[in-house]
């Protein structure tokens, strides 16, 4: 999956070409190679996978065998119900034909990918879903980059990492080509059809406008590569794009150094069909500590817990912000961009059973504070008293008491409840997020690129997260679903369209 290899011969035209190398990209190029497209995908990192690789790995959607198995009835009227209730939280819906393309294939795209040899278990639970639907890929989402990437080598997809897209190449308005840089050479590539896969605006989240108003240099990217790119070309080349890009940096753990994670298992078959066999067989009481120990480091604390008792101080021992809606945002001026989540046995009793949870997580459900007591000290440490709490932390004794003390003396003042007192429990580093961008260039169902006045660009498409328009994907698991489901559609629709143009054009055009 690394760089292509020195001295390999780009060739200059293509049946189809594909920017992103992500879950959406791969599932593109896959399709369309199958349908006997001529195709090279591009990637502007050194390795595959994007923010795909990055991700927890749940895919939901409904009526699948997995379900059928443990006796679960669903339809895709009913997820479409649902996950229109969880978007319209958010805000009013405008593309539900997107919606509805999404659930009706997704069943389809989960098949597809155990055909690939990429293995699950589940379905969990999620609510506000009536029934499981979250599926996740074992041993991690790296086998979904493996298990992609072999496949479109294997049908012959010429694959060029450290290589960005620059601009669209145009033909009155249909899209015939793309011009690429790769390790500071320029080069271009004719071609019938190109797909837009590059990823969300994480990495730059005012790449389009003023998305993000008053962030630090703390926040942090999952994906630091996505950076907008297709956005970008698109819209020079007269795409439309959501009206409103949604972007909300999240408090998550951050992994301990040298923590063996999920990301770090083998995504050997033979492995994930061990561990499939172990959540078949065994109990989740067993299974439990495992899932933990693996996916704890992903976790986002709910922000009930800070209207309850708990504080947010910065790496100083400092409390620097008193509004929950705003910790994360605040957070990104503090030194280093990390706090600490501190806490009392109040506060932890209170969080150790239903309805009072500290987070989700696939696989897992809901999340007490006592499970990471118990499996994950590497982010959770109890302390007798406030100075320990603060020298094992790194953080300023004097600065800490004095935190505490005023935020003791506010709680009684107001005659709130939430005085914290010893022993104290510390919940991190944490450090704020923004592991995704909603909203991307205006597709209709064929994953064609829209206009602003509603027609389409000929030649071009977009996939995953570039091509989600104003489509919501409320939940876990719809985001992965939305990649793989669109960048399949966009790789048939392309090659069916590239084809054709071979057809028409032979001897002549971008084939030559």
């Amino acid at each position: 999956m690394a760089q292509h290899p020195p001295g390999l011969v780009v060739p200059a035209t293509a049946d189809v070409v594909v920017i992103g190398g992500g879950g959406a990209g791969l599932a593109a190029a896959i399709e369309a190679a199958g349908l006997g497209a001529k195709v090279i995908l591009a990637e502007k990192a050194e390795q595959l996978g994007g923010s795909t690789g990055w991700s927890v790995g749940s895919l939901t959607a409904s009526g699948t065998v997995y379900q059928t198995r443990r006796g679960i009835a669903d339809n895709v009227a009913a997820h479409s119900e649902d996950l229109s209730i969880m978007n319209a939280r958010v805000r009013p819906e405008t593309e539900p034909e997107l919606r509805e393309f999404l659930v009706r294939k997704s069943p389809d795209t989960l098949v597809w990918l155990q055909m690939l040899g990429v293995e699950f278990v589940g379905p969990f639970e999620e609510p506000p879903h009536r029934v499981p639907r979250m599926h996740n890929v074992i041993p991690g989402s790296r086998a979904y980059v493996e298990r992609l990437s072999r496949r479109a080598r294997e049908l012959g997809v010429t694959i060029l990492c450290n290589t960005s897209a620059q601009s669209l190449q145009r033909k009155d308005e249909e899209v015939c080509g793309i011009n690429l840089i790769s390790q500071g050479k320029q080069f271009s590539v004719s071609a019938g059809a190109v797909i837009l896969a590059s990823g969300d605006l994480s990495a730059s989240p005012n790449a389009l406008g003023p998305t993000l108003k008053n962030m630090g240099s703390g926040l942090t990217s999952v994906n630091r590569h996505a950076t907008g790119d297709g956005h970008k070309i698109a819209i020079q080349a007269g795409a439309a794009v959501s009206h409103e890009i949604l972007a909300k940096p999240t408090i998550r753990f951050m992994p301990s150094e040298g923590w063996f994670g999920v990301h770090n298992l083998p995504t050997h078959p033979w492995f994930a069909r061990f561990m499939r066999f172990g959540f078949e067989r065994f109990p989740m009481r067993l299974m439990r500590p495992l899932l933990l120990r693996l996916l704890g480091s992903v976790l986002q604390p709910d922000s009930s817990i800070f209207k309850t008792g708990a504080i947010l101080v910065n790496c100083d021992g400092k409390i620097f912000c008193d509004d929950p809606a705003h910790l994360a945002t605040e957070l990104t001026h503090q030194p280093g961009g990390m706090g600490y989540i501190l806490f009392d046995h109040q506060v932890t009793q209170r969080y150790s059973e239903w309805p009072h949870f500290l987070s989700t997580a696939p696989g897992l459900g809901y999340i007490y504070i006592p499970d990471l007591c118990r499996y994950r000290r590497d982010v959770c440490r109890i302390f007798d008293n406030i100075v320990d709490l603060a020298v094992q932390t790194g953080m300023s004794p004097e600065l800490l008491v004095q935190s505490v003390k005023s935020h003791n003396e506010k709680q009684r003042l107001g005659g709130f409840a939430g005085i914290l007192e010893a022993p104290f429990v510390a919940l991190g580093p944490v450090r704020p997020f923004l592991v995704l961008t909603d909203g991307g260039l205006k597709v209709d169902p064929k994953m064609q690129v829209r206009k602003p006045d509603g027609g389409i660009l000929p030649g071009l498409y977009a996939a995953g997260s570039t091509g989600q328009g104003d489509l919501l994907l409320q939940g876990h698991g719809h985001h992965l679903a939305w990649a793989f489901t669109s960048g399949r559609e966009a790789g048939v629709q392309a090659a069916s369209y590239a084809l054709k143009l071979r057809t028409e054009k032979s001897g002549t055009d971008y084939l030559g």
